[in-house]
């Protein structure tokens, strides 16, 4: 891998892991483009570790807020705070990915290449997108709860199909549930960045098995901060993008992105 590779790969998923467009489908186009080995772990590693740390950095002052929240709440055996109920809730959205990402992720990722199912997934993405944009001012607005919370955290279990983007469908579902744009958007980043945590958690265990670390650390720091300062940018993209109703534009993209694999199905990108 050189190190203009690397800074793609990082660019790509800094951009894509939390705009509606599916960050995984990305990067198994670039990696079969730059001819990256999957077995290589240490770069997913490096790329999710700059995403984790932009989520971080951005919602500094939320994040902190929220954990002060819960522990202060758990110490004074006070669950009904709202910071100790969006905790829940960010939980009980959590458990769908965990269980199906843990039995079903090989088994996705198998039947995408051999099926070249990837540019489906994309155009589902750009057609709920679509959807959720047009259906977003007929529906009754309502806050998020412990029910549409574990709904959304569904939708987000189908993050294991790369081409469909956990970000796209779990905003999308919180717009057609009528929670309000702002907080859909921010529940469904703080979803992903525990998501990311998990896989990455994962991902680090798998790669201690390895003999070595294959790519050069000076890539793969590359690679991560390049990922931490396009997520970082990113993240502010979207919240402002999301709040405007602009979704749309997304699910424009995800639609001629699908059309264009399925043209080229078959070829060096599929």
């Amino acid at each position: 891998m050189t190190l203009f590779q690397a800074a793609v790969l990082g660019i790509v998923q800094g951009i894509t892991e939390f705009m509606p467009i599916s960050s995984t489908g990305h990067l198994m186009i670039l990696k079969q483009i730059f001819g990256v080995e999957s077995r290589h772990l240490e770069i997913d590693i490096s790329v999710h570790f700059g995403t984790l740390v932009a989520v971080f950095v951005y919602f500094r002052r939320d994040i902190r807020y929220l954990l002060a929240s819960v522990v202060n709440a758990v110490s004074s055996h006070d669950k009904k705070t709202l910071p100790f109920k969006y905790f829940s809730f960010l939980i009980l959205g959590s458990i769908p990915l965990g269980v199906t990402g843990f039995l079903f992720e090989s088994y996705f990722k198998e039947r995408t290449v051999q099926n070249s199912t990837l540019y489906s997934a994309f155009f589902f993405t750009g057609i709920l997108l679509l959807i959720s944009e047009l259906m977003s001012t007929r529906l009754k607005k309502r806050k998020l709860g412990y029910i549409s919370s574990f709904i959304v955290g569904l939708g987000q279990a189908l993050a294991v199909i790369p081409g469909l983007s956990r970000s796209g469908v779990t905003i999308s579902i919180g717009i057609l549930l009528g929670i309000e744009r702002d907080d859909a958007v921010r529940y469904s980043i703080f979803l992903g960045a525990i998501s990311i945590l998990g896989a990455s958690l994962y991902l680090v265990l798998k790669q201690v098995s390895a003999d070595r670390l294959i790519i050069d650390p000076v890539l793969l720091f590359v690679s991560a901060l390049t990922a931490f300062i396009t997520a970082y940018i990113g993240i502010d993209v979207l919240i402002k993008l999301v709040i405007k109703g602009k979704l749309w534009m997304f699910g424009i993209y995800s639609i001629v992105l699908a059309i264009i694999l399925f043209a080229f199905q078959g070829s060096v990108i599929l």
